[in-house]
């Protein structure tokens, strides 16, 4: 893997790792999406769904970043909505290709299942939310119509939709959005809108508030995961994280003796941030994985989710019996 293709990755798992999490889901979605939308979902019914979509006029599964089903709430029809989301660090119009693909290929799948049950067709409402931390603020037209090289009259006569944006360039949590959302929640946005930054002050605040995440019973392995983020995604050295929390409030004995076991000291000195990387998401996505399949996901759709293989994903399985 080369570091051209290992830093996107590093960031895509990451937010796999965040959204795959129903906890985080649900107070992001609550949070962020726009009012009229979010006020008819009923939260208590959550569910990561599978994200690859079959093409078979290209022979290739189409794969969006994440997608949510939920209900809408209070319907005389109930009916499963989904929120389909897109994980961005760079931007580009092709966006409107990508989504649009993606939503075609599921109202496929609803084409397929009315004609095998031999009803009417019912296409699922489907709501993108693209959500941005790349460096510079996003400036792709949020009205796909935008994107149309013609006058307003014609405009109205042609596909229009539009998405969510989350823009983490200008974000910082408000008072309401700290009682809306979770505090691992609040963390993980954070260390995405600064992702490309090697502000000292900012990454102590992250350990800072790791800290009480640690405190309140998280595990070694998102320890783990919240420390390679960092030190990957800021291209920090073992020193500079060992500096770091040092200077911060979290347990160094404790944070050191659990690097230590799981030897991640020693894959940044003897390899460097491609290892580092590998091993380390490695770790959170196995994490994400065991997760899932304790909630009672299939074997595909895990191996969807996470990208691993289904061997791998079966494996997993059986050692948590």
């Amino acid at each position: 893997m080369s570091n051209k293709d290992a830093i996107p990755q590093l960031h895509d798992q990451f937010f796999l790792a965040t959204m795959s999490d129903v906890k985080n889901a649900t107070d992001f979605l609550k949070a962020k999406l726009p009012t009229e939308i979010a006020s008819r979902i009923d939260f208590s019914h959550i569910e990561v769904v599978s994200s690859s979509h079959h093409d078979k006029k290209r022979y290739r599964k189409l794969y969006s970043d994440l997608v949510i089903k939920t209900k809408l709430k209070n319907s005389e029809t109930p009916a499963e909505i989904y929120v389909l989301f897109e994980h961005k660090t760079e931007q580009h119009p092709r966006l409107f290709h990508q989504l649009l693909s993606y939503m075609t290929a599921m109202w496929g799948e609803d084409i397929t299942l009315a004609k095998t049950e031999r009803r009417k067709v019912c296409f699922r409402p489907i709501f993108p939310l693209v959500f941005y931390h790349g460096p510079g603020k996003w400036r792709v037209p949020t009205e796909f119509s935008e994107l149309f090289c013609c006058g307003r009259e014609l405009k109205q006569r042609l596909l229009s939709f539009s998405y969510t944006l989350f823009d983490t360039a200008d974000w910082s949590p408000t008072s309401e959005e700290r009682g809306e959302m979770n505090s691992e929640l609040i963390l993980h946005l954070r260390l995405f809108r600064d992702a490309f930054q090697r502000d000292r002050e900012s990454i102590k605040q992250a350990f800072n508030e790791l800290s009480e995440l640690m405190k309140s019973g998280s595990d070694t392995d998102y320890l783990l995961l919240i420390l390679t983020y960092v030190a990957q995604s800021r291209k920090l050295d073992f020193e500079e994280i060992r500096s770091l929390i040092e200077e911060s409030e979290m347990d160094e004995e404790v944070v050191m003796s659990t690097i230590g076991t799981m030897n991640v000291a020693e894959i940044w000195k003897r390899s460097g941030y491609h290892e580092g990387i590998e091993k380390g998401i490695e770790k959170g996505i196995y994490a994400v994985a065991e997760q899932m399949l304790q909630k009672g996901f299939d074997v595909a759709t895990v191996a969807d989710v996470t990208k691993l293989s289904e061997a791998e994903i079966r494996h997993i399985r059986d050692s948590l019996h």
